[in-house]
């Protein structure tokens, strides 16, 4: 969402006024619609709702929800081309952020209402169809996006991308390590793009000050998909997930176990960078392979598209940037199947060696006194390496 954040601010469309429409050739008429939330605050939205064409009489249903420190327009170009195949697309700024009321829960009990309300004015107010349901976002939007369908059944279909499963692991990974600047970046565009509710405030302030963590992991449990496993595997949507390999919050390893425990239709898959990097090209019109596959996925499962892409479809892939190659296997475990420990030298000297696994060479570490390990810019560094690699 951070990378998404410097796209949309230099095309203005972060910072339009109430009312006020982004400056974008799209194909399709939308409308700007205010939907009035279980609680009463107002969550602001777009609304794309051709008329069906099909003998049913109605559209599937894809609900966009925005990325952290982001508003109602930042899926508008794939909405579009979402509209154009025949589906109604509401597009939603998250409670807190921008012009919808409430504060920021960091997907939360309230969210998950919000999901449901959102659904709920859809079917009351366009051509959705109430058996063909669909949640999709990036980084906050992707999370609630997976949390949502354990909440309610009526969704069938996910198309989650840079989320995350479990918010704990995603802030204190590799033993409870503090990410700060990583952090640092969610507390900045909170406090520039929302309203931050007092717990939230209070989890930054233990957080960078290394304290009380045990409140992080209480404030959490409701944000992480991973406590809700059962009630995903009982609704059974079918699962769509895409992480970047080195996204500097939400790690890869926290969806192995969660994957492997999905019962449901499942895919996930892996890039090359940062943070909502291998998305950015398909919020901009460029046609790149997440939200190819994505778009595939649901139109497979929501717009009753059997043209075989499912089947075709491996569990498990890992893609590139600049092309269309992927690795592909049937789980995850077929990803690895030996690991490697390197001992640390005891040796004060600094020294580098090239680390060999077989025939594959590993990485190029240097270590010792006065050496420093530097591993970029928090969301930028990767992504950057990964387009220009």
């Amino acid at each position: 969402s951070f990378i998404i954040g410097s796209v949309s601010c230099f095309n203005k469309t972060a910072f339009l006024k109430r009312g006020e429409k982004p400056d974008v050739k799209l194909e399709n008429e939308y409308t700007l619609v205010d939907i009035t939330a279980w609680d009463g605050i107002v969550l602001e939205a777009i609304v794309f709702n051709p008329t069906p064409t099909s003998s049913t009489g109605n559209n599937p249903l894809i609900v966009f929800i925005s990325s952290w420190g982001m508003n109602k327009f930042e899926y508008v170009v794939p909405a579009d081309e979402y509209a154009s195949k025949g589906y109604t697309v509401v597009s939603y700024t998250a409670r807190g952020f921008w012009g919808s009321g409430g504060v920021i829960d960091m997907a939360g009990s309230n969210d998950m209402k919000d999901v449901s309300t959102v659904i709920d004015w859809a079917l009351a107010n366009t051509f959705s169809d109430p058996a063909r349901i669909g949640l999709s976002g990036i980084s906050y939007g992707g999370g609630i996006s997976i949390l949502g369908s354990a909440r309610d059944p009526r969704v069938k279909c996910v198309a989650a991308m840079s989320c995350w499963v479990d918010m704990a692991e995603s802030f204190l990974g590799n033993g409870e390590t503090i990410r700060k600047e990583a952090v640092r970046m969610l507390q900045v565009l909170a406090e520039l793009t929302g309203k931050p509710s007092e717990e939230l405030e209070e989890v930054f302030y233990d957080y960078f000050g290394n304290q009380n963590l045990d409140f992080l992991y209480t404030y959490t449990y409701n944000s992480s998909a991973v406590h809700f496993i059962d009630d995903i595997n009982t609704n059974n949507p079918a699962m769509f997930i895409a992480n970047a390999l080195e996204d500097s919050l939400f790690t890869p390893n926290q969806f192995v176990d969660f994957f492997d425990q999905l019962t449901t239709p499942k895919h996930i898959e892996f890039a090359p960078g940062d943070h909502a990097g291998p998305e950015l090209p398909g919020l901009l019109g460029i046609p790149d392979q997440v939200w190819t596959r994505a778009g595939e996925w649901n139109d497979f499962y929501l717009l009753n598209d059997q043209s075989g892409t499912d089947a075709d479809m491996s569990e498990v892939v890992f893609n590139t940037m600049n092309g269309d190659e992927v690795d592909k296997y049937s789980s995850l475990g077929e990803v690895s199947t030996a690991t490697l420990d390197f001992a640390l030298s005891k040796r004060e000297n600094s020294s580098s060696q090239k680390l060999e696994f077989g025939s594959d060479e590993i990485s190029f570490v240097q270590a010792g006194k006065g050496v420093t390990v530097d591993g970029g810019i928090a969301y930028l560094t990767e992504t950057i390496d990964a387009y220009v690699d």
